[in-house]
């Protein structure tokens, strides 16, 4: 007599991308030339909502100029418009775990097990200056046992496990960028993504990237975004 089984829901449908959501704050873009160097102060809104059954994440955000001393999204002179930028954010299907089950395991059965920390990802962008952008990456979610980052301290100096952390990864050499007959300029050949989520709330929100002038990935930018609603 065979052994029944159990396939255990898909994990990907039990895990939520932690930056659902409208954003605003006020971040740097650094210079391609010297590192580290802050060349443009600017402040951004996005904005990200789930959409349909699948997860497939809606994500949406636009950049202005603005002042260097600007402290805050409402406070700050939008001096004039920088980029704008909207696709898709998607966690992709984990294959299911089979359980093998007997009579006596009845209640185990029942028992759908965790979703795992850390999930693949996949990003398609859409940019102004004719290029379009597929991004891989992984989302980790708080049931891993340490963070992606490091930042595992609390303000009272205790740890407090690690946080939720997103990072998308388009590389040249994967075919990861498309461009269109009106895109110019340095053709960039790494763009990575960093999104994680403080402790205090707050959203930290950087970008490396490496073009074809660059012996490697540099930090591009850099904002801290605070959320100003619920999820959408």
């Amino acid at each position: 007599m065979s052994t029944p089984t159990h396939t255990a829901p898909k994990p990907e449908a039990q895990a939520s991308l932690f930056i659902l959501g409208r954003w605003r704050g006020v971040g740097k873009v650094y210079s391609v030339t010297e590192r580290g160097v802050a060349k443009i102060h600017y402040c951004e809104e996005m904005e990200v909502r789930r959409e349909g059954k699948a997860q497939a994440y809606w994500h949406h955000r636009q950049t202005w100029k603005t002042a260097p001393d600007a402290q805050d999204f409402a406070s700050a002179e939008k001096i004039v418009p920088l980029h704008v930028e909207s696709g898709v954010i998607k966690i992709l299907p984990v294959q299911g775990t089979t359980l093998s089950v007997d009579a006596t395991q009845a209640q185990e059965e029942q028992s759908a097990p965790a979703a795992p920390a850390v999930l693949p990802v996949e990003g398609i962008f859409i940019h102004p200056f004719s290029v379009s952008e597929v991004a891989r990456g992984t989302v980790t979610s708080t049931s891993s046992s340490s963070s992606p980052s490091g930042l595992e301290d609390g303000q009272d100096g205790q740890e407090q496990g690690p946080r939720p952390y997103l990072r998308l990864e388009a590389r040249e050499a994967d075919g990861s960028f498309h461009r269109g007959p009106g895109a110019g300029g340095k053709a960039t050949e790494v763009y990575i993504r960093e999104y994680e989520l403080l402790a205090d709330g707050k959203l930290l929100y950087k970008c490396a990237l490496k073009s074809n002038t660059m012996p490697e990935p540099w930090e591009h930018l850099e904002c801290l975004l605070q959320r100003v609603d619920g999820e959408l």
